[in-house]
């Protein structure tokens, strides 16, 4: 399951036996209830993971041994490749952020004046 930026609820179905395709959904958070967006069209598989990247508004997804992102109108799959994992149900998408250089700049000389305050306090 994944949220996207705006908390809509996904979920991606797994494929028991007898049930040939897993497909994408949207999920009430209030009641639980379940919409069909539309099958994967990838038979046989049994496990997956879902991950939204709110920056790019894609939805991926680990189906199998292969990654896709997940069309939003209809769940069609769109393969970037294989993942090298297998059997695996889960997935999730990382940001990292670098404070720009006037943050650190900041910090630092927060920091040292911190330093000499407490040096100066017990000098005193």
């Amino acid at each position: 399951m994944a949220f996207d930026a705006s908390n809509l609820l996904y979920g991606l179905s797994q494929s028991p036996i007898g049930d040939p395709t897993p497909s994408l959904y949207t999920v009430n958070q209030t009641t639980g209830t379940e919409t069909l967006i539309g099958a994967t069209g990838l038979a046989g598989v049994n496990l997956a993971g879902l991950a939204f990247d709110s920056t790019s508004q894609v939805l991926y997804a680990a189906i199998g041994r292969d990654l896709y992102t997940a069309n939003l109108a209809t769940g069609a799959p769109t393969l970037i490749g294989d993942t090298g994992f297998g059997d695996y149900a889960g997935l999730a998408f990382v940001t990292t952020s670098i404070p720009e250089p006037a943050s650190i700049a900041v910090l630092g000389t927060s920091l040292l004046g911190f330093g000499m305050l407490r040096r100066r306090i017990r000098g005193g």
